[in-house]
């Protein structure tokens, strides 16, 4: 398994075509800028208007449109989208309201067009570090089986990639940690020396602090009613 970027993967199976994306569960737009300054047309879409506001902060560009919306009711018309993006985000949806985000993501998809969900596998480096403070074991085993009972769409073969994440030292990671709008984070569990032990394992021969975690992209298309 290769160490690579949410951007080169997502990239490298959609192509830089001309195609109509929606990212659902956004954040602050990383990705969706990225893939705006490749030509691409891409509508972000975010619940937290914290994330949504950092979103739109980012340099304007050409095609780039932020919405507010959940995952269960996208902001979006049937078959607007050649793709449908879930970067790390379905498993942060409601358990209750994971299958309705993936019929949403069926119904915004043209045919032919691609539901890819990345997913990050929760007994990856990272993972097990956040695990004392922020568990997301249960929540990414919902997400995976909501996967597994998708419907309207055709899965097709998996991706999967090592995501690097960097910090300077413990008290940097703690404050990233604790600051996050994204996640719901158990401050007296960050700060126990468990936590402190298990940053530890990360250190490198420059000083820095490297955890990778294995994500898989489950991608999915949308075939017309009666192809084969």
């Amino acid at each position: 398994m290769f160490e690579r970027t949410d951007l080169d993967v997502v990239v490298e199976i959609l192509g830089d075509q001309d195609l109509d994306v929606v990212d659902v569960g956004c954040g602050s737009g990383g990705l969706a800028h990225e893939l705006a300054r490749r030509g691409l047309r891409v509508t972000g879409v975010e619940p937290d208007p914290q994330q949504r506001a950092l979103a739109e902060a980012r340099a304007a560009l050409p095609g780039l449109t932020w919405l507010a919306g959940g995952a269960s009711a996208l902001p979006c018309g049937d078959g607007c989208a050649d793709a449908v993006i879930f970067n790390r985000s379905l498993h942060h949806v409601s358990p209750d309201r994971m299958d309705a985000s993936l019929l949403e993501a069926a119904r915004v998809l043209r045919s032919g067009g691609r539901l890819l969900v990345l997913e990050p596998d929760a007994a990856g480096e990272h993972s097990v570090l956040m695990q004392p403070f922020h568990d997301e074991s249960v929540v990414r085993a919902r997400a995976q089986q909501a996967l597994d009972r998708v419907q309207g769409l055709t899965e097709q073969p998996a991706h999967s990639y090592l995501r690097v994440y960097t910090y300077d030292d413990l008290e940097s990671f703690r404050a990233k940690m604790s600051t996050s709008t994204v996640i719901a984070v158990d401050e007296s569990g960050l700060r126990t020396p468990e936590v402190a032990h298990r940053f530890e394992v990360g250190r490198t021969s420059d000083g820095r602090y490297r955890f990778t975690n294995p994500i898989c992209v489950r991608t999915f298309r949308k075939v017309a009613e009666g192809a084969g």
